[in-house]
């Protein structure tokens, strides 16, 4: 009895199928027309067997609840394992197994191009630090050196430009006194020579 008890509880057609056998026999107790005939026919002899239900009806069976999968994945992959159909499952469980080789090795160079980018971006970065500084540098020499030259041009101008156009300017002096007296000795030794 246990195992009847237990197939009836597990198998949702017979229990349907009691329904509808439920259902034929009040509907014929009810219908008056009919009911002269159907009191001979509701009465069946009872004996023990086993339970046969057959039904000879065409129709479709649907699952009561359906959850459609479809893959997110880009391209063309090969399934690798899918669960049982009928099977019960909870969230979280595995469904389909999916061919990830292809993807796992796309991953792998992405993240190869992207350690390869951010190695580039960290080596520009030190290179503009660097260019900076060295501009930076080049910057502060050029303005020492424009700072000297000001500072040598107010020392030529100052100091050594007058001292030097002084100096300069004796010797031509010097010079010119030097030429004059060439020009006199000259002149008196014209005119000892007689000439």
């Amino acid at each position: 009895m246990v195992n009847i008890e237990k197939f009836l509880r597990h198998n949702k057609y017979i229990w349907v199928l009691i329904g509808l056998f439920v259902m034929v026999l009040v509907l014929s107790l009810r219908n008056p027309e009919k009911k002269q005939d159907s009191t001979m026919a509701a009465f069946f002899t009872v004996k023990e067997g086993p339970l046969r239900i057959n039904v000879a009806e065409s129709g479709v069976v649907k699952a009561r609840e359906q959850e459609i999968l479809r893959s997110e994945l880009e391209g063309v992959t090969t399934i690798l394992w899918v669960i049982e159909e009928g099977s019960r499952v909870n969230k979280g469980d595995l469904l389909v197994e999916l061919d990830a080789s292809r993807l796992e090795g796309r991953l792998v160079d992405q993240e190869i191009r992207v350690r390869n980018t951010e190695a580039g971006f960290i080596n520009a970065r030190e290179n503009l630090d660097v260019v900076n500084n060295q501009g930076v540098s080049d910057l502060d020499g050029a303005e020492l050196k424009a700072r000297f030259a000001k500072q040598d041009l107010q020392k030529y101008l100052e100091g050594d430009y007058p001292k030097e156009l002084k100096e300069a300017q004796n010797r031509i002096i010097v010079a010119e006194e030097e030429v004059r007296r060439a020009e006199e000795k000259r002149d008196w030794s014209k005119v000892l020579f007689g000439e």
